[in-house]
């Protein structure tokens, strides 16, 4: 369909007048006679359709006046199972989120950081331009400066990239004395920020961003702030939020800029907070990353790799990543928990417990534990006696200093491991809250979700889905369970998947028409082929995925067309200059001649051409490449053919276009499904493929390309055949 629109580009105006003329010649006494009347008309219809067949808790979040995130670029790849779903490495956590704890304070930790920023400042001293400068710093960083604390390390994050951009003259980059300034605000210490130090501010929650902003704030201009509480979705400062002293506003708002730039999670709240007038700061959430069971399983390995020595640390790990992926709640909620938290019927308590971590009185709740989770939590408690037998918590052992850090520590590696296990650097443990609210709210949709994108789903089985959701409350319930007090909060953050579900509650809609003539006609699908169709479908069949294939092929055919024209194109300009593999030498003469550049293609034909350049291909690139295209993963590639990973990740860029890898996997008129791929992988490991192989790896140039030309049909009239028989 996308290709049938490309051939004729219509303005919206010109659409909306075909609109409203065909809803006129359906029924001219309803519809207006203006093209705005109709439009209007058809909006407030539409409107109303969904209002009845849609929850309303689905089409709050739909309206484009209510914020709400979306899943991530990595997320979707995860999703339609087009990311690599391996562990390719077990890599040790980032020196930068991970630190051994020291009995320095971060005064201590950064003061030789701010001594050789401030070195680079003077004026008096023949330091060298901004660059030389920038480069120093950086240097000496590396050399003297040994962080210890999880503050000191995201100072010094912000502090290196800085540098780094300010060495490479970046539009908008910082002087060194701008740093500086920056840095002195930054890492001033008042008393009343200690508490926040034990926890990594890679992943502060809104509360501690604002404790910090508003203490630094206080500590500047000598006024206590108490702020209040913004609401859940408008995170536009209220008449009560203070006002920020200039130097804390700037020096903030520019690390925060930076910890966007570099794709690191701010809350809404701080960024509206430091936006300059009508700035509107990329939004980001926890939920645009969906955590599956496989990332949640594959975190758990990559994590136990870096705790092999610390059994009781792994297992501490792995019960905080399994109970949060089941039940929406937060980090905080989960180190509250104490041994005896379960009660007799299967209520989790979350309660206060004098950690001044819960977030509101909304979050001390009590809330039914799944069987699997009930099951879990007893296990885990007969073995934390085991090296624990007198533990107050489940996670923070006897209530200690020392027990709370060690779990702050494990957290920040849940959050570590998480993003090696799903390559996306927003990922953190309050996305898999937000994927357990999803969960709660829409069951099962993750399945149907990744059907939808790889076009699998059929309007059959989205209605099967639809009609099992009968409970339209869910996501009140699942809002309750996450301690939010209404369903704002969950809207304007947790919901990043609503997009698919409304597709999928979209195309369910189908399942209750059946294909009509003129709809055909428009696809340039004849009906009677409809008609055989039925007739020798069984009862499981779907009309409608019969269409859709027939759209597809007919796509399939035209991207053929496209690509074939675009082809010879492309090679007819790449044979004139003599560049068809750039590479080779750009000349196939050995005997020194200088390549002719005025040849007349339609006289002579370049196959023809007496000098041959042998390309010999590796047999084993040649089995790894044919392999991925015939739809194996490369995981599975990997492990079936030997070939390393860095190879096997360079090859990876040679593979053709996705719509050259469909056209040669064709199967007699239609796409290769399963076992037709199965089919063509077989053939690729048995012996004729072996064979196959290692003939066209000895092919010259001269006769790969004729065997191009052969396979893809290149029209005569572009590329001419070699003389001879």
């Amino acid at each position: 369909m996308i290709s049938k629109a490309l051939d004729e580009l219509l303005s919206e105006q010109k659409i909306w007048q075909q609109v409203g003329k065909t809803l006129r010649d359906i029924d001219p006494s309803y519809w207006p006679a203006s093209t705005e009347g109709c439009k209007a008309a058809l909006l407030d219809t539409s409107r109303s359709f969904l209002r009845l067949e849609f929850p309303p808790s689905l089409l709050a979040v739909a309206d484009p006046d209510v914020p709400a995130p979306t899943l991530s670029q990595f997320s979707l790849m995860r999703l339609s199972a087009t990311a690599d779903d391996s562990i390719a490495s077990s890599p040790s956590p980032d020196k930068s989120h991970t630190r051994i704890r020291a009995a320095k304070k971060p005064e201590q930790d950064l003061s030789r950081l701010r001594k050789i920023i401030s070195a680079n400042t003077s004026q008096t001293v023949r330091l060298g331009e901004l660059h030389k400068r920038s480069l120093d710093c950086l240097d000496q960083i590396h050399q003297e400066v040994q962080i210890q604390t999880a503050f000191g390390a995201w100072i010094m994050d912000w502090v290196v990239e800085e540098l780094k951009q300010s060495a490479k003259d970046v539009k908008g980059r910082l002087d060194i004395s701008s740093i500086n300034t920056y840095l002195s605000v930054l890492t001033q210490r008042p008393r009343a920020l200690h508490d926040v130090d034990i926890d990594d501010p890679y992943e502060w929650s809104d509360d501690q961003w604002e404790h910090w902003l508003y203490e630094l704030n206080s500590d500047i201009t000598g006024e206590h702030i108490n702020p209040a509480p913004a609401n859940s979705l408008d995170h536009a400062p209220s008449a009560q939020t203070p006002t920020l002293h200039k130097r804390v506003k700037d020096a903030i708002g520019r690390l925060v800029r930076n910890l966007i730039k570099r794709q690191q999670w701010v809350p809404p709240s701080i960024r509206s907070i430091l936006a300059e007038g009508d700035e509107n700061l990329p939004s980001g959430s926890a939920s645009s990353c969906l955590v599956n069971d496989a990332d949640l399983e594959r975190s758990i390995r990559i994590a136990g790799t870096w705790l092999t020595d610390q059994p009781l640390d792994a297992k501490m790990l792995e019960m905080r990543a399994r109970i949060q992926f089941l039940i929406p709640t937060r980090s905080s909620d989960i180190s509250n928990l104490r041994v005896d938290c379960m009660t007799e019927n299967g209520m989790l308590v979350i309660k206060r417990v004098g950690y001044k971590n819960i977030k509101n009185n909304n979050s001390v709740r009590t809330l039914k534990a799944p069987a699997a989770l009930q099951q879990l939590i007893s296990d885990y408690k007969q073995e934390l006696v085991n090296y624990l037998p007198d533990a107050e918590f489940l996670f923070r052992s006897d209530g200690s200093p020392e027990a709370g850090q060690r779990d702050v520590d494990l957290i920040n590696l849940l959050s570590t491991s998480l993003k090696h296990a799903t390559g996306d650097p927003s990922a953190r443990p309050h996305s898999m809250r937000a994927s357990a609210l999803q969960n709660l709210a829409w069951p099962d949709w993750g399945t149907l979700a990744a059907q939808m994108l790889g076009a699998q789903a059929s309007p059959r089985s989205c209605s099967a889905w639809s009609d099992a959701q009968t409970v339209w409350t869910r996501l009140a319930y699942a809002a309750s369970v996450a301690g939010h007090g209404d369903l704002r909060a969950a809207m304007g953050n947790y919901l990043a998947g609503w997009s698919l579900v409304f597709s999928i509650r979209s195309m369910a809609l189908l399942n209750k028409t059946t294909p009509r003539p003129g709809l055909l006609s428009q696809l340039d699908i004849a009906p009677a082929g409809l008609r055989k169709f039925r007739q020798r479908a069984s009862a499981e069949n779907c009309e409608w995925g019969w269409v859709f294939s027939r759209i597809a092929d007919d796509s399939i055919q035209r991207l053929r067309s496209r690509w074939q024209l675009a082809s010879a194109h492309d090679l007819n300009s790449r044979v004139k200059t003599n560049q068809l593999f750039p590479s080779e030498p750009a000349s196939g003469n050995f005997d020194g001649a200088e390549p002719s550049t005025d040849q007349d293609l339609t006289n002579t034909s370049p196959l023809s051409c007496k000098e041959t350049v042998s390309v010999q291909l590796q047999i084993d690139d040649l089995i790894y490449l044919s392999a991925r295209i015939v739809g194996m993963s490369k995981p599975q590639t990997i492990e079936r053919t030997g070939i390393g990973l860095s190879r096997a990740t360079d090859l990876d860029t040679h593979l053709p276009p996705d719509e050259l890898v469909l056209m040669v996997s064709m199967r007699a008129r239609a796409a290769a499904q399963d076992r037709g791929r199965q089919g063509n992988l077989d053939v690729l490991f048995s012996g004729h493929g072996q064979e196959i192989l290692n003939w066209v790896a000895g092919l010259s140039e001269h006769d790969l390309l004729t065997t191009y030309q052969f396979v893809y049909k290149l029209r005569a009239t572009l590329i001419k055949s070699p003389v001879g028989p």
